[in-house]
Protein backbone atom coordinates (compact mmCIF):
# COMPACT_ATOMS: atom_id res chain seq x y z
CA UNK A 1 0.00 0.00 0.00
CA UNK A 2 3.07 2.40 1.01
CA UNK A 3 4.51 1.72 -2.60
CA UNK A 4 0.52 2.67 -4.38
CA UNK A 5 0.73 5.90 -2.31
CA UNK A 6 4.28 6.87 -3.44
CA UNK A 7 3.69 5.43 -6.92
CA UNK A 8 0.90 7.80 -6.98
CA UNK A 9 2.41 10.97 -5.54
CA UNK A 10 5.24 10.37 -8.16
CA UNK A 11 2.73 10.36 -11.06
CA UNK A 12 0.84 13.47 -9.57
CA UNK A 13 4.67 15.69 -9.30
CA UNK A 14 5.02 14.37 -12.81
CA UNK A 15 1.96 15.42 -14.37
CA UNK A 16 2.58 19.04 -12.52
CA UNK A 17 5.90 19.42 -13.84
CA UNK A 18 4.36 18.46 -17.58
CA UNK A 19 1.88 21.01 -17.18
CA UNK A 20 4.09 23.69 -16.05
CA UNK A 21 6.44 23.19 -19.16
CA UNK A 22 3.48 23.20 -21.47
CA UNK A 23 2.26 26.33 -20.57
CA UNK A 24 4.90 29.11 -19.57
CA UNK A 25 4.45 32.58 -17.57
CA UNK A 26 7.25 34.01 -18.36
CA UNK A 27 8.26 37.40 -19.47
CA UNK A 28 7.68 38.35 -23.20
CA UNK A 29 10.33 37.46 -25.21
CA UNK A 30 11.61 40.57 -27.60
CA UNK A 31 11.68 38.97 -31.02
CA UNK A 32 8.30 39.61 -31.91
CA UNK A 33 6.11 37.43 -30.15
CA UNK A 34 3.32 39.81 -29.54
CA UNK A 35 0.98 40.38 -32.64
CA UNK A 36 -1.62 42.87 -34.04
CA UNK A 37 -4.22 41.88 -36.92
CA UNK A 38 -7.26 44.20 -38.09
CA UNK A 39 -10.16 42.87 -39.72
CA UNK A 40 -10.15 45.46 -42.53
CA UNK A 41 -8.12 48.46 -43.05
CA UNK A 42 -10.76 50.38 -45.49
CA UNK A 43 -14.27 51.52 -43.95
CA UNK A 44 -17.69 53.35 -44.22
CA UNK A 45 -20.09 54.60 -41.36
CA UNK A 46 -21.64 52.11 -39.21
CA UNK A 47 -18.83 49.44 -39.77
CA UNK A 48 -16.70 47.87 -36.88
CA UNK A 49 -12.56 47.85 -37.05
CA UNK A 50 -11.66 44.64 -35.00
CA UNK A 51 -8.17 44.16 -33.60
CA UNK A 52 -7.22 40.91 -32.65
CA UNK A 53 -3.63 40.61 -30.62
CA UNK A 54 -2.22 37.75 -30.20
CA UNK A 55 0.83 36.07 -28.31
CA UNK A 56 2.94 33.86 -30.62
CA UNK A 57 4.40 30.71 -28.96
CA UNK A 58 8.21 30.66 -28.54
CA UNK A 59 10.80 28.81 -30.70
CA UNK A 60 10.08 25.21 -29.45
CA UNK A 61 6.24 26.00 -30.36
CA UNK A 62 5.53 26.41 -26.74
CA UNK A 63 2.50 28.31 -26.02
CA UNK A 64 3.32 31.14 -23.94
CA UNK A 65 1.00 33.03 -21.82
CA UNK A 66 1.07 36.83 -20.37
CA UNK A 67 3.07 36.70 -17.32
CA UNK A 68 1.36 40.02 -16.14
CA UNK A 69 -1.57 42.60 -16.75
CA UNK A 70 -0.25 44.99 -18.70
CA UNK A 71 -1.64 48.21 -21.12
CA UNK A 72 -2.03 48.71 -24.67
CA UNK A 73 -2.31 51.97 -26.21
CA UNK A 74 -3.87 52.85 -29.17
CA UNK A 75 -4.30 55.97 -31.53
CA UNK A 76 -5.55 57.11 -34.69
CA UNK A 77 -3.97 59.83 -36.29
CA UNK A 78 -3.20 62.10 -39.31
CA UNK A 79 0.52 63.20 -38.64
CA UNK A 80 -0.27 64.80 -35.27
CA UNK A 81 -4.12 64.86 -35.38
CA UNK A 82 -6.06 62.63 -33.35
CA UNK A 83 -8.73 61.57 -35.92
CA UNK A 84 -10.59 58.96 -32.97
CA UNK A 85 -13.81 60.70 -33.38
CA UNK A 86 -14.72 58.99 -36.73
CA UNK A 87 -15.01 56.27 -34.14
CA UNK A 88 -18.15 56.18 -32.26
CA UNK A 89 -15.79 53.82 -29.43
CA UNK A 90 -12.29 54.39 -29.48
CA UNK A 91 -9.97 52.72 -26.70
CA UNK A 92 -6.96 54.41 -26.04
CA UNK A 93 -5.89 51.68 -23.25
CA UNK A 94 -6.94 48.24 -23.03
CA UNK A 95 -5.36 45.72 -20.22
CA UNK A 96 -4.28 42.42 -21.68
CA UNK A 97 -4.96 39.83 -18.81
CA UNK A 98 -2.22 38.15 -17.03
CA UNK A 99 -2.79 34.64 -17.99
CA UNK A 100 -4.01 35.27 -21.36
CA UNK A 101 -2.56 34.81 -25.00
CA UNK A 102 -4.93 36.69 -27.27
CA UNK A 103 -7.64 39.64 -26.61
CA UNK A 104 -9.89 41.34 -29.25
CA UNK A 105 -10.83 44.86 -28.91
CA UNK A 106 -13.35 45.76 -31.22
CA UNK A 107 -13.94 49.85 -32.28
CA UNK A 108 -17.15 50.70 -34.25
CA UNK A 109 -17.76 53.93 -36.39
CA UNK A 110 -20.28 56.19 -36.04
CA UNK A 111 -23.35 55.93 -37.64
CA UNK A 112 -24.01 58.67 -39.17
CA UNK A 113 -22.21 62.77 -39.39
CA UNK A 114 -18.94 61.39 -41.67
CA UNK A 115 -18.75 63.57 -44.77
CA UNK A 116 -16.23 62.40 -47.71
CA UNK A 117 -13.15 60.28 -46.28
CA UNK A 118 -10.44 60.19 -43.61
CA UNK A 119 -6.86 58.61 -44.35
CA UNK A 120 -4.80 57.92 -40.59
CA UNK A 121 -2.31 55.29 -39.48
CA UNK A 122 -3.87 53.42 -36.62
CA UNK A 123 -0.80 52.38 -34.08
CA UNK A 124 -0.75 50.27 -31.10
CA UNK A 125 2.03 50.42 -28.36
CA UNK A 126 2.54 48.96 -25.01
CA UNK A 127 5.43 49.57 -22.88
CA UNK A 128 8.44 46.81 -22.71
CA UNK A 129 6.66 44.67 -24.95
CA UNK A 130 7.86 44.32 -28.91
CA UNK A 131 4.40 44.20 -30.80
CA UNK A 132 4.43 42.91 -34.35
CA UNK A 133 2.63 45.22 -37.07
CA UNK A 134 2.36 47.54 -34.90
CA UNK A 135 0.72 49.84 -37.08
CA UNK A 136 -1.76 50.03 -40.66
CA UNK A 137 -2.67 52.63 -42.80
CA UNK A 138 -6.42 53.26 -42.90
CA UNK A 139 -9.22 54.96 -44.55
CA UNK A 140 -12.61 55.73 -43.32
CA UNK A 141 -15.62 57.25 -45.58
CA UNK A 142 -18.78 58.09 -44.93
CA UNK A 143 -19.34 55.99 -48.42
CA UNK A 144 -17.63 53.25 -50.67
CA UNK A 145 -17.57 55.63 -53.34
CA UNK A 146 -17.24 55.16 -57.12
CA UNK A 147 -14.37 56.79 -58.31
CA UNK A 148 -13.40 57.50 -61.89
CA UNK A 149 -10.05 58.61 -63.61
CA UNK A 150 -7.65 57.86 -66.53
CA UNK A 151 -5.57 55.19 -66.77
CA UNK A 152 -2.03 55.39 -66.20
CA UNK A 153 -2.67 59.84 -66.10
CA UNK A 154 -2.79 61.33 -63.14
CA UNK A 155 -2.61 64.52 -64.92
CA UNK A 156 -5.77 63.94 -67.09
CA UNK A 157 -3.56 65.34 -70.00
CA UNK A 158 -4.35 63.79 -73.32
CA UNK A 159 -3.24 65.05 -76.84
CA UNK A 160 -5.77 65.42 -79.45
CA UNK A 161 -5.88 62.51 -81.81
CA UNK A 162 -4.28 60.08 -79.08
CA UNK A 163 -6.86 57.37 -76.95
CA UNK A 164 -7.26 56.72 -73.20
CA UNK A 165 -8.97 54.62 -70.98
CA UNK A 166 -11.39 54.93 -68.52
CA UNK A 167 -11.28 53.05 -64.96
CA UNK A 168 -14.29 52.74 -62.60
CA UNK A 169 -12.82 51.56 -58.98
CA UNK A 170 -14.16 50.56 -55.53
CA UNK A 171 -12.21 50.68 -52.43
CA UNK A 172 -14.27 47.47 -51.40
CA UNK A 173 -16.33 44.93 -53.20
CA UNK A 174 -19.73 45.03 -53.35
CA UNK A 175 -22.52 42.54 -53.72
CA UNK A 176 -24.27 43.89 -56.33
CA UNK A 177 -23.47 45.46 -59.64
CA UNK A 178 -22.62 49.18 -60.16
CA UNK A 179 -23.68 51.11 -63.13
CA UNK A 180 -21.36 54.44 -63.74
CA UNK A 181 -23.55 56.21 -66.32
CA UNK A 182 -21.25 58.67 -68.67
CA UNK A 183 -21.74 61.45 -71.15
CA UNK A 184 -19.56 64.28 -72.22
CA UNK A 185 -20.59 68.01 -71.85
CA UNK A 186 -22.83 69.13 -74.26
CA UNK A 187 -20.37 71.10 -76.41
CA UNK A 188 -17.84 68.39 -76.22
CA UNK A 189 -19.58 65.14 -77.34
CA UNK A 190 -18.05 65.85 -80.87
CA UNK A 191 -14.43 65.99 -79.16
CA UNK A 192 -14.92 62.18 -77.96
CA UNK A 193 -15.00 59.03 -80.33
CA UNK A 194 -16.11 55.92 -78.88
CA UNK A 195 -17.40 57.17 -75.04
CA UNK A 196 -19.68 54.38 -74.22
CA UNK A 197 -22.87 55.69 -72.19
CA UNK A 198 -22.16 53.44 -69.27
CA UNK A 199 -19.46 51.11 -67.46
CA UNK A 200 -20.33 48.28 -64.91
CA UNK A 201 -18.12 47.17 -61.81
CA UNK A 202 -18.95 43.16 -61.76
CA UNK A 203 -20.55 42.40 -57.70
CA UNK A 204 -17.49 41.49 -56.45
CA UNK A 205 -15.18 43.19 -58.24
CA UNK A 206 -13.30 46.23 -57.56
CA UNK A 207 -13.13 47.83 -60.63
CA UNK A 208 -13.52 48.11 -65.00
CA UNK A 209 -12.04 49.54 -67.30
CA UNK A 210 -13.73 51.29 -70.98
CA UNK A 211 -12.48 50.44 -74.59
CA UNK A 212 -10.33 52.63 -75.62
CA UNK A 213 -11.41 56.57 -76.30
CA UNK A 214 -10.39 58.93 -78.67
CA UNK A 215 -10.34 62.43 -78.88
CA UNK A 216 -11.31 63.55 -82.46
CA UNK A 217 -8.29 65.48 -84.79
CA UNK A 218 -10.15 68.34 -86.08
CA UNK A 219 -7.30 69.87 -88.17
CA UNK A 220 -7.57 73.42 -86.86
CA UNK A 221 -5.36 75.37 -84.84
CA UNK A 222 -7.68 75.87 -81.64
CA UNK A 223 -5.48 76.04 -78.71
CA UNK A 224 -5.56 73.53 -75.90
CA UNK A 225 -8.85 72.96 -73.91
CA UNK A 226 -10.65 70.88 -71.24
CA UNK A 227 -13.40 68.77 -71.89
CA UNK A 228 -15.77 67.64 -69.14
CA UNK A 229 -17.15 64.04 -68.63
CA UNK A 230 -20.06 63.84 -66.63
CA UNK A 231 -20.97 60.98 -64.12
CA UNK A 232 -23.53 59.53 -62.25
CA UNK A 233 -23.70 55.93 -60.01
CA UNK A 234 -27.03 54.00 -59.93
CA UNK A 235 -26.55 52.89 -56.12
CA UNK A 236 -27.20 55.42 -53.54
CA UNK A 237 -24.64 53.39 -51.41
CA UNK A 238 -22.15 53.98 -53.64
CA UNK A 239 -22.20 57.38 -54.95
CA UNK A 240 -19.81 59.09 -57.04
CA UNK A 241 -16.61 60.20 -55.49
CA UNK A 242 -16.69 63.65 -58.55
CA UNK A 243 -19.60 63.84 -60.90
CA UNK A 244 -16.99 65.32 -63.35
CA UNK A 245 -13.88 64.23 -64.85
CA UNK A 246 -11.50 67.24 -66.69
CA UNK A 247 -9.91 66.29 -69.10
CA UNK A 248 -7.16 69.00 -70.86
CA UNK A 249 -6.55 68.27 -74.59
CA UNK A 250 -3.71 69.36 -75.63
CA UNK A 251 -4.01 70.82 -79.43
CA UNK A 252 -2.38 68.86 -81.90
CA UNK A 253 -1.40 72.06 -84.06
CA UNK A 254 -0.80 73.82 -81.17
CA UNK A 255 2.32 72.22 -80.76
CA UNK A 256 4.18 72.67 -84.01
CA UNK A 257 6.55 75.38 -84.61
CA UNK A 258 4.32 79.13 -84.57
CA UNK A 259 6.76 80.04 -87.26
CA UNK A 260 5.41 77.72 -89.35
CA UNK A 261 2.08 79.44 -90.25
CA UNK A 262 3.80 82.14 -91.28
CA UNK A 263 4.26 82.12 -94.68
CA UNK A 264 7.18 85.42 -94.20
CA UNK A 265 9.17 82.45 -92.22
CA UNK A 266 8.49 79.82 -93.74
CA UNK A 267 9.33 80.56 -97.62
CA UNK A 268 12.91 82.77 -97.58
CA UNK A 269 10.60 84.33 -100.81
CA UNK A 270 7.07 84.32 -100.06
CA UNK A 271 6.95 86.83 -102.99
CA UNK A 272 7.86 84.26 -105.69
CA UNK A 273 4.58 82.21 -106.50
CA UNK A 274 4.80 78.59 -107.39
CA UNK A 275 4.13 76.86 -110.55
CA UNK A 276 3.98 73.45 -112.34
CA UNK A 277 7.28 72.32 -114.96
CA UNK A 278 4.54 72.22 -118.07
CA UNK A 279 3.19 75.79 -117.14
CA UNK A 280 6.84 77.30 -116.25
CA UNK A 281 7.22 78.94 -119.41
CA UNK A 282 3.86 80.21 -119.88
CA UNK A 283 3.08 81.59 -116.56
CA UNK A 284 6.22 83.42 -116.34
CA UNK A 285 5.17 84.90 -119.68
CA UNK A 286 1.62 86.01 -118.09
CA UNK A 287 3.10 86.74 -114.52
CA UNK A 288 5.46 89.77 -116.28
CA UNK A 289 9.35 89.89 -116.05
CA UNK A 290 9.26 92.98 -113.55
CA UNK A 291 7.71 90.97 -110.88
CA UNK A 292 9.24 88.17 -109.07
CA UNK A 293 10.54 85.31 -110.64
CA UNK A 294 8.46 82.31 -110.10
CA UNK A 295 9.09 78.77 -108.25
CA UNK A 296 9.15 75.42 -110.32
CA UNK A 297 7.43 72.20 -108.58
CA UNK A 298 9.13 69.25 -110.29
CA UNK A 299 7.70 66.26 -107.82
CA UNK A 300 5.55 64.28 -109.14
CA UNK A 301 1.79 65.39 -109.66
CA UNK A 302 -0.74 64.54 -106.97
CA UNK A 303 1.74 62.56 -104.84
CA UNK A 304 0.11 60.84 -101.73
CA UNK A 305 2.47 59.67 -99.08
CA UNK A 306 4.28 56.36 -98.92
CA UNK A 307 3.99 56.92 -102.80
CA UNK A 308 7.36 57.84 -104.46
CA UNK A 309 7.26 60.75 -101.77
CA UNK A 310 11.29 61.22 -102.58
CA UNK A 311 10.43 62.44 -105.83
CA UNK A 312 8.89 65.42 -104.51
CA UNK A 313 10.26 68.65 -105.02
CA UNK A 314 12.24 69.59 -101.31
CA UNK A 315 11.11 72.65 -99.77
CA UNK A 316 12.24 76.24 -101.03
CA UNK A 317 13.29 76.93 -97.57
CA UNK A 318 17.11 75.72 -97.38
CA UNK A 319 16.87 75.14 -93.36
CA UNK A 320 13.45 73.02 -93.95
CA UNK A 321 14.87 71.59 -97.45
CA UNK A 322 17.60 70.20 -95.02
CA UNK A 323 15.30 68.65 -92.77
CA UNK A 324 13.69 67.02 -95.07
CA UNK A 325 10.49 68.89 -95.55
CA UNK A 326 9.14 68.27 -99.28
CA UNK A 327 5.78 69.50 -101.15
CA UNK A 328 3.31 66.94 -100.81
CA UNK A 329 0.47 67.90 -103.74
CA UNK A 330 -0.78 71.23 -104.86
CA UNK A 331 -3.42 72.47 -107.16
CA UNK A 332 -2.68 75.59 -109.74
CA UNK A 333 -5.50 77.96 -109.87
CA UNK A 334 -4.38 81.28 -111.84
CA UNK A 335 -6.20 82.13 -114.49
CA UNK A 336 -3.67 82.11 -117.73
CA UNK A 337 -5.34 82.62 -121.14
CA UNK A 338 -2.64 81.94 -122.91
CA UNK A 339 -1.92 78.53 -121.20
CA UNK A 340 -5.35 77.12 -120.32
CA UNK A 341 -7.15 78.59 -123.41
CA UNK A 342 -9.95 80.71 -121.34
Amino acid sequence: NIFYKLFSISLLGVCLMGCEDETKYLPLPQAVPFTMTVNNTTFVMGEKLVVDLDINPDKDGSEVLANEDFDIYFTAKTGTEDVSGVFKDFHNIVTFPKGEKSIRVEFPLKETGLEGSKNFNFVAFSRGYEIGNPSFPMKVSDYYRVNMAIQGNADNIVTEGDKFVLVASLDKPRAIPIVVSISAKAEDESSFENLPSELTIPAGALNAKTDPISLVMDGAKTGDKELTLNFTSNSEANPMKSDQLVIMMTDLESLANPDMYDPTLVYEHPEYPFVSKGNKSKFDAWWGSDRSSSVEITGKTGAKPGTDYASLTSHPNQKLAEEGWKFWSGVEFHFIQSSFGW
